[in-house]
């Protein structure tokens, strides 16, 4: 299961389990214990500072006091998982910065799965500051199904189309093939992650690289968009690039430098600043569902390029 709310409940289960058969007296299965050993440390690392859980594939922030009580039933210690290939996650974190990327597969069955292959959040210490839009909760399948696309999420469309093909029953799901290497020295982190999701349609492969310095004082990342078809980009249709990085609806974001930064402001007053090279940045308007089903205004950030 690669949502963290499923995480959450399914570990929370698990340890009342745990909890019932301890008190009846009954053995506890060492393959029981083990489980919660893995869940509880992958569950850590899905959580930004503020307690709450990242927008993933059907996961909302969730209820901190219910996610700090599934830890606490599950017994398990454990920090919180930083790697996690087989399951899909990266999390990078130095000083105040905090960021956990999507990296992992799909699945052709799961209906609850986004198209937000190698999409990032990031937080600063309490404060989230990029976000994914987060799921839709309600009765209108045309908003549930937007929140799933692609432009939902904080990285790279291409043509406007999705990473993933979706269907409504999870089974005409096309997972793109993912692949993550990570590095760490001196306390400095690179990610360096690709998905072939526009492979079949394009012959175009996203490759997404993270760099989180020691000091937690810049996070650096490049997308490149490259040929796996033999047909150089110089002599391909020209089709538009979109990077997006979706704000929490805490962030005030104005531009710069003659519209080539973008000042971010936290709630604390903190200012951050967005610099980008190859495309053009603008502003625009975004929503947020990571609140229950309450739909919050907010801002994305979108640099586009052909």
């Amino acid at each position: 299961e690669r949502s963290p709310k499923q995480q959450c409940r399914v570990l929370g289960d698990v340890g009342d389990v745990r909890g019932l058969l301890t008190s009846a007296g009954e053995p506890v299965s060492q393959q029981l214990i083990q489980s919660l050993d893995r869940m509880a440390p992958m569950l850590r690392g899905l959580r930004h500072g503020d307690g709450g859980l990242g927008c993933f594939n059907g996961s909302s922030e969730g209820n901190s006091a219910l996610i700090d009580a599934a830890l606490e039933i599950s017994q398990a210690d454990g920090q919180a998982l930083t790697n996690a290939p087989h399951t899909g996650y990266q999390r990078v974190t130095a000083n105040k910065v905090l960021a956990i990327m999507d990296t992992g597969p799909a699945t052709l069955v799961d209906a609850q799965l986004h198209a937000g292959a190698l999409s990032f959040e990031m937080s600063v210490n309490k404060e989230r500051l990029v976000v994914n839009c987060g799921p839709y909760r309600g009765e209108d399948n045309e908003w549930r199904e937007a929140m799933r696309r692609t432009a939902a999420h904080s990285t790279v469309t291409i043509n406007e189309v999705d990473s993933s093909m979706l269907s409504r029953t999870g089974l005409g799901f096309q997972p793109p093939l993912t692949k993550s290497v990570r590095e760490e020295q001196s306390g400095s982190v690179w990610l360096d992650a690709t998905h072939d999701g526009y492979a079949e349609r394009f012959g175009l492969r996203h490759q997404r690289r993270l760099y989180v310095d020691a000091d937690g004082e810049s996070l650096r990342g490049e997308d490149r968009i490259e040929s796996i078809d033999g047909i150089s980009l110089e002599k391909r249709e020209p089709r538009p690039l979109a990077a997006r990085f979706h704000l929490h609806p805490s962030v005030r974001a104005s531009l710069v430098k003659s519209n080539q930064a973008v000042l971010l402001r936290l709630p604390s007053g903190q200012g951050w600043q967005f610099h980008a090279h190859g495309g053009v940045i603008a502003i625009h308007g975004s929503v947020y569902f990571g609140v229950g089903s309450l739909r919050r205004r907010t801002e994305q950030i979108v640099l586009s390029s052909t």
